[in-house]
């Protein structure tokens, strides 16, 4: 190049790369499709209505399979739990009320877990880490039965990967996680070959559209470039500065600090209207009335006294708490 060029700094987004990114709006169609129901109609009945809608709008046509539609809950933006057939909305639903919002998703192959599956599990997605080049590919499904053992599901994923089992290790990721790739070397990878306790009693916990996400462990780790390293600095300071915490001017560091200095609590001093009980408002009458009987007795002129009007009464609220305080006159 000419003298004058300057050599061109690679530049990384690295460190913003999540492996399974949250939802956004954008996944949804703008207009949603409205469909009247009751807690007792079936959810047939409501894969069916949703149906005759898609083929009313284009999406799908009169002789495709009603059971390419698949209902989903959804909180927020994510597809949860999936809806089978079988049951009334009341069995296969958390809750029923107006402008409740249930998602479509449109598959390629016609769906009915209550044949191929009968018994309970949950559609979970897989993505293997490739180690020596830090990608991740794209998912692909796999029902997880709740009685499955964990080496049945180590050979399965070890079968789908061809990761050797010895070497396969699983690490699961909650639907509302958003793990970055630079955070994967440090996670809890769990080997599960020859494991003979279930999905349920070694506390799996899946549920359905969460990630399980595979590694060869044997395979080698490469070193991340400079670019790569400075992307991971500048997202964390970019997440820092969004978040008030760190912001915050306590005295509080971290929460995850082990200091046990003592912190002092100076108490407040409290200004403003002094509310007086009535014990105190008759010992100032009594005191008044003592000096004026006083005065009297002695002939002389003495100061001029002040009367309690007690029928100027104010009310003070301080939090929870009221009060009731006397106004003077003279």
């Amino acid at each position: 190049g000419g003298e004058g060029e300057k050599e061109t700094e690679e530049v990384s987004d690295f460190g913003g790369r999540v492996v399974s990114s949250s939802p956004t709006g954008e996944q949804f169609s703008d207009t949603p499709y409205h469909v009247v129901i009751n807690e007792h109609m079936t959810t047939d009945d409501l894969r069916a209505a949703i149906f005759a809608k898609l083929v009313a709008d284009g999406k799908l046509a009169e002789g495709d399979d009603m059971n390419r539609v698949r209902l989903r809950e959804k909180l927020s933006h994510r597809c949860t739990k999936v809806i089978r057939n079988g049951s009334t909305l009341r069995q296969a639903m958390y809750q029923i009320y107006d402008n409740r919002e249930i998602a479509i998703e449109l598959l390629q192959e016609p769906e009915e877990l209550e044949k191929t599956h009968p018994t309970a599990g949950q559609i979970v997605n897989i993505r293997r880490w490739h180690r020596s080049t830090w990608l991740v590919s794209d998912k692909f499904e796999l029902y997880l039965e709740q009685g499955m053992q964990l080496s049945k599901l180590c050979a399965t994923l070890s079968s789908m990967t061809k990761i050797p089992e010895p070497n396969l290790r699983i690490f699961k990721i909650a639907l509302y996680s958003n793990t970055k790739h630079h955070e994967l070397p440090t996670q809890k990878w769990r080997d599960f070959h020859g494991d003979l306790r279930t999905v349920v009693t070694a506390s799996l916990n899946p549920m359905d559209g969460d990630v399980l996400v595979v590694m060869d462990d044997t395979e080698p780790l490469r070193n991340l470039s400079e670019a790569e390293k400075e992307s991971i600095v500048t997202f964390k300071k970019k997440s820092y500065s969004n978040t008030s915490y760190y912001n915050s001017t306590s005295s509080y560091l971290s929460l995850s600090s082990n200091s046990t200095k003592k912190t002092s609590y100076v108490k407040k001093k409290e200004e403003g209207i002094k509310i007086k009980s009535r014990a105190d408002r008759e010992s100032e009458k009594q005191k008044e009335e003592d000096e004026a009987a006083k005065e009297k007795a002695s002939g002389g002129k003495g100061e001029k006294g002040v009367a309690i009007n007690t029928s100027a009464n104010t009310t003070i609220s301080t939090g929870t708490g009221t009060g009731t305080g006397t106004g003077t006159g003279t």
